[in-house]
């Protein structure tokens, strides 16, 4: 029974797999089609549909890690910054390696541009992050102290990701609370990671920290 490609349509839309109809229908207009091979064909539907999945993914996590400029891109055209360094941060062997990235400047000077680009790049390297304001994270922290189930789960949350981008670090001043409260979070990472330093070969778990704001 001789079919078209339009017949794939049912099939596609039932597996959620609309790029290799996308590409099947791309593929049948050049003037080779017939002369195609059929795995290459077959090929060159299935990355297409892999690529478009692994878009939806980036796409979806960095919407969940709340970054604060979705879009920033660190070789964007107008960016003036040093590639030599920029080459080595989008590497992310400094998030594999557990080592922090500290972001200072003055107000307007693109900080958080910065981190956001890092983070995005980090995403679509595999990592997962999560963008935090610095009170509010506190905040989140403190309401959690006395219930022992929610400062666990709020433990769980830290460590979730392989990297957390902290903003407004060191905008305003902390009260003693809120200083005890973040000298928990940073032993908790601390702890986190001679813990990964020591069954790196079993899990492979990697953790970085974005340190991002003023320095007073």
């Amino acid at each position: 029974m001789s079919r078209s490609v339009m017949d794939l349509k049912e099939v596609c839309l039932e597996l959620c797999a609309g790029g290799v109809l996308i590409k099947a229908m791309e593929l049948v207009k050049l003037p080779n089609y017939q002369s195609l091979d059929p795995v290459e064909f077959l090929y060159e539907c299935l990355e297409s549909e892999a690529a478009r999945r692994q878009t939806r993914k980036v796409a979806t996590r960095i919407k969940k890690s709340a970054c604060f400029y979705p879009d920033a891109c660190l070789y964007a055209p107008d960016c003036n910054l040093n590639r030599g360094l920029i080459e080595r941060l989008t590497g992310c062997d400094w998030i594999r390696n557990g080592e922090h990235c500290v972001i200072t400047g003055a107000t307007g000077s693109g900080k958080t541009w910065l981190a956001s680009a890092l983070m995005n790049a980090a995403i679509r390297a595999g990592f997962r992050a999560k963008y935090y304001r610095v009170n509010d994270h506190l905040l989140e922290y403190a309401e959690s102290a006395s219930n022992t189930t929610l400062r666990a789960s709020k433990k769980k949350q830290l460590n979730r990701h392989h990297l957390l981008m902290i903003d407004e670090f060191g905008l305003g001043g902390l009260t003693a609370n809120q200083r005890a409260d973040l000298l928990e979070i940073i032993n908790e990472i601390a702890r986190r990671r001679q813990k990964r330093d020591s069954y790196k070969r079993v899990s492979g778990r990697c953790m970085g920290e974005l340190y991002q704001g003023r320095v007073v």
